[in-house]
């Protein structure tokens, strides 16, 4: 798929509205204190996750939601994108605050089936 498709600010922002929305709407039917889990499959450079994370943080402060409601894992079966992600600086306030976490994923390897 064209990297701009899937990176692009526009649609970013109106996926994070939609998974906020999903939440709000899940939460009015459960009462679990379990985090709102989502996992990207070789998420490569890791532009689609900053640009999702920030309009996310964005509607948490505005509709007073704890962002401890939400895990983002950043999956990729390259190593060194981990350890890139890691390093990132505009990762590091999402890594602090608990919502971002990174794995590696090997789909070869790491599914049973």
């Amino acid at each position: 798929m064209p990297h701009y498709i899937t990176s692009n600010p526009t649609i970013v922002t109106a996926y994070a509205a939609i998974v906020f929305a999903h939440w709000q709407d899940q939460t009015q039917h459960i009462t679990s204190t379990q985090p709102f889990y989502l996992c990207e499959f070789g998420a490569g450079s890791g532009r689609f996750a900053f640009q999702f994370l920030t309009p996310l943080t964005q509607l948490c402060q505005q509709y007073q939601v704890p962002l401890i409601h939400f895990r983002y894992i950043l999956t990729d079966f390259a190593q060194a994108n981990l350890d890139a992600w890691e390093r990132h600086p505009q990762f590091q306030p999402f890594f602090q605050q608990g919502i971002l976490d990174i794995a590696r994923f090997d789909i070869n390897h790491d599914l049973k089936g």
